[in-house]
């Protein structure tokens, strides 16, 4: 649970990343799943930076599982690590 904290501090708090929910106000609409760009605007698609807060999750020992509920997903923790 404490490292799931950090990631969520160090993700949305340190470096502010943050969900793009209208896509209309985005200048290039297909940069938000485009990871290079989502890494330099730190914005983009629900998709996109669940899989990146996964992949970190996952490198701190976190375990995390997707749950689709398309067209979205979610992030679920296991309370495995």
């Amino acid at each position: 649970r404490d490292r799931l904290a950090l990631l969520n501090h160090f993700f949305f708090e340190e470096k502010r990343f943050q969900c793009v929910s209208d896509v209309t106000k985005v200048g290039d609409p297909l940069s938000i799943y485009a990871f290079d760009s989502v890494l330099t605007t730190r914005s983009g698609a629900p998709t996109v930076l669940a899989l990146l807060y996964a992949f970190l999750a996952d490198r701190i020992g976190v375990s995390l599982e997707f749950v689709d509920l398309k067209p979205t997903c979610f992030l679920k923790w296991t309370d495995q690590g």
